[in-house]
């Protein structure tokens, strides 16, 4: 979108879409069928997985890895170098520390915390 920032040497997969006001940090790649929404911030050198879904105003630390088909509620807060495993879903307004993770197929709720080097295996 025109009124988003999108930095150097970043990677879009085809069929993304990326809404207003969207920061992307460089070094990042956004593969296929994702869809980030308004407000949102990524961090540099972050991964964002084939049909991952990042709600409004989410931001995305540094270094971090999404999944497949991951979707980050809206108003999450991801830190830096966390890792969220495929399918899982974290709630809208949940925060999750420097370097947790995510394991596959998790459901992470709303207004969560996750403890930074925790991992979060909940479903």
């Amino acid at each position: 979108h025109s009124e988003s920032t999108i930095g150097d040497h970043v990677t879009i997969g085809i069929q993304v879409t990326i809404g207003r006001g969207v920061v992307v940090g460089r070094y990042t790649v956004i593969e296929s069928h994702a869809h980030i929404g308004d407000g949102v911030s990524i961090g540099p050198r972050t991964q964002i997985g084939r049909g991952a879904l990042v709600e409004q105003d989410a931001v995305v630390g540094t270094r971090v890895t999404i999944g497949s088909r991951v979707v980050i509620g809206a108003g999450a807060e991801i830190g830096k170098r966390v890792q969220v495993a495929a399918e899982a879903v974290v709630g809208a307004q949940a925060r999750i520390g420097v370097n947790a993770r995510v394991t596959n197929r998790a459901r992470v709720p709303t207004r969560r915390l996750v403890a930074r080097n925790r991992s979060f295996a909940e479903q």
